[in-house]
């Protein structure tokens, strides 16, 4: 019997019955060597240094035994190297002639969150081991997120992200050496949690701010900040952004972001924004805005398009709500799939310039003209007010 195990957080208290029995069974045992140390003097002793999958195949290949466990710390269910082991095992065919069972452990989730008091259907749960992760656009979406560290990013990293947006004040549980005797859990603000000397191997557990508010696009024009600076009112925008149907994980530009409007929108919805503006008095209404909606994951790019737009990420949401007649090269600077692309127009000469462009890009453009008229008071009466149509023109390739 090959045995796949999970050893929970570490100490021996934590692990299941189950996977007692199968060590005390075992007649040779592979790990990572921290896990090996962990073990009592009277099981096994025919242990293995090893935690590759490749590398644990071959020695079993040529090692004779009876049971066989292999080691992983947490639960093996649960962002584990043991995934890549099991399908390892299953292409060599040893399976067939040694049955596999895979006995999970405890998680890292389940137990920082028995400590801290968060039910874990309340979660949303990123892994930071080995790998970049925003923890900014993570808390946006309004619900309280747990993180998983390893590697070079560490729990100060990822609050040093959120003191860099504006989010110190949030608060943060952090976990390290959980079960052991010297383990630590705190909860603190996440500037206290960014000055710390903070663990390679760390929990964090991150409350989200409660101004966060997502819903339907359509924010009040009143809601906004404005000045001298164009604005993208409310029924046009909700237009746009359902258009444009920014995800999760979507990337968004608003190339002349104006009073910033569509890219507070875009925030509450996409994972990034950048809101690019070039002039001075509308970048200042864009920082007011963000404030102001608390667009935490909204990044204003002070400059003129397409100049300002070669050091950012790609985007997979693009609106062009003011362009400074440069609509073609702003569109040539965008990825060659995967983007999508709303432009309004308030002239002709702006529409066919908009839909001549993206047709010549491969963007198969669609024109929609939108004609709002709203009510007015006038002494006792209710007067119809309209305003000016607007060409929205969308594409995609």
């Amino acid at each position: 019997m090959i045995y796949i195990i999970g050893m929970g957080m570490g100490s021996k208290q934590l692990r299941t019955l189950e996977v007692q029995e199968a060590l005390e069974k075992a007649d040779i045992i592979i790990g990572a060597q921290r896990l090996l140390d962990s073990l009592e003097e009277e099981l096994c002793q025919r242990r293995i240094a090893e935690y590759r999958a490749a590398e644990i195949v071959e020695i079993l290949k040529g090692t004779a035994f009876m049971d066989a466990a292999i080691l992983f710390s947490g639960d093996v269910t649960f962002y584990s190297g043991a995934k890549e082991l099991r399908d390892a095992l299953l292409e060599s065919k040893m399976v067939i002639e040694q049955p596999l069972r895979v006995l999970p452990g405890i998680s890292s989730v389940s137990y920082m969150c028995s400590r801290v008091g968060v039910p874990l259907q309340d979660l949303d749960i990123y892994s930071a081991h080995g790998q970049d992760c925003d923890i900014v656009s993570a808390v946006m979406r309004g619900r309280v997120c747990f993180f998983i560290t390893g590697g070079k990013i560490k729990t100060s990293d990822l609050c040093q992200q959120l003191v860099d947006a504006g989010l110190g004040d949030l608060i943060v549980a952090v976990g390290e050496h959980l079960s052991y005797e010297y383990q630590m859990i705190r909860t603190m603000k996440a500037l206290e949690a960014a000055s710390r000397d903070a663990d390679s191997l760390g929990v964090m557990v991150v409350w989200p701010p409660s101004s966060v508010k997502r819903g339907l696009p359509g924010y009040a024009d009143e809601a906004f900040i404005r000045g001298n600076v164009p604005m993208t009112k409310r029924l046009i925008r909700a237009n746009v952004v359902c258009l444009l149907n920014p995800g999760q994980e979507d990337v968004c530009w608003d190339v002349g972001a104006g009073t910033g409007s569509v890219s507070v929108e875009l925030a509450m919805h996409g994972k990034r924004v950048y809101a690019i503006e070039m002039k001075p008095e509308a970048v200042k209404l864009l920082q007011q805005n963000k404030e102001q909606f608390r667009a935490y994951n909204m990044q204003i790019v002070e400059g003129e398009a397409p100049e300002a737009l070669s050091s950012l990420e790609a985007p997979q949401v693009v609106f062009i709500g003011g362009s400074n007649g440069r609509i073609p090269e702003i569109l040539d600077v965008l990825p060659e799939q995967n983007v999508r692309v709303c432009v309004t127009a308030v002239t002709l000469e702006t529409l066919e310039e908009a839909r001549v462009a993206m047709e010549r890009r491969g963007f198969a453009p669609q024109v929609t003209q939108v004609a709002v008229t709203e009510t007015r008071l006038v002494g006792n009466y209710h007067m119809l007010d309209s305003q000016n149509p607007v060409f929205i023109i969308y594409g995609e390739r």
